[in-house]
């Protein structure tokens, strides 16, 4: 990535986060319907943790917007908060973002690269619809581009998107981004009014799950 659309990134991380923050704090208690819905179906999550998914889509504008505030989020998560990310593709033109996903991640280079696949796409218009653009893309950022063919090709990654296709699914996502809380909820920026609002529902949503679960919340 250039210093210039570094520099780029930078400013419209920092004014995505103003903006998710600048605004008075969300203090309504989660109506359900309103702020999340409720599973018809509840999902299997890891034992003994309560598990959120974030589904997304590299080229998704409201996902992008959504990372400056979800990061920080995140990392402040309680140790019994397991995080989690699946790609979601609509059709089979977004599939190839699907396995970049998991040929990042089948590399190694997901959390250093995440962030830039997204400023690729969003700030420097490289739409990296195709696995040779994003070889030729990562190879600026040390990764061999035969490796990352043969990864993309792999039968690992081909299984992984075929099971995030089936997850997405099962979740009855419809949009992006969703975070679904605990295999039982989702919520997200539009249901819940804004990106702070939807992590203040999901923290919400951790908390009930937890007390029905007769657990306390752990030591971070």
């Amino acid at each position: 990535m250039s210093k210039n659309a570094v520099f780029k990134l930078f400013k419209l991380l920092l004014l995505l986060a103003f903006a998710t923050f600048g605004f008075q704090a969300y203090a309504q208690t989660p109506v359900e319907g309103r702020e999340y819905i409720v599973l018809p179906v509840m999902q299997s999550t890891e034992k003994n943790r309560v598990e959120v998914v974030e589904f997304f889509w590299y080229a998704c504008p409201h996902c992008f917007a959504m990372q400056p505030a979800l990061e920080p989020w995140i990392k402040q998560l309680p140790k019994d908060v397991v995080f989690k990310r699946v790609p979601v593709a609509f059709d089979d033109s977004r599939l190839p973002h699907s396995r970049m996903f998991y040929t990042l991640e089948g590399l190694g280079k997901l959390s250093a690269l995440h962030m830039k696949a997204f400023a690729a796409i969003h700030l420097e218009k490289n739409r990296l619809a195709t696995p040779q653009a994003q070889a030729d893309y990562f190879a600026k950022e040390g990764i061999d581009r035969q490796a990352y063919l043969n990864m993309y090709n792999s039968f690992s990654v081909q299984t992984k998107v075929n099971t995030a296709q089936q997850i997405w699914k099962n979740y009855r996502v419809d949009g992006t981004p969703d975070l679904a809380i605990g295999g039982r909820y989702l919520t997200s920026p539009v249901r819940a009014g804004s990106t702070a609002a939807s992590l203040q529902t999901a923290d919400w949503l951790i908390a009930k799950i937890r007390k029905e679960q007769g657990r306390t919340m752990p030591s971070r």
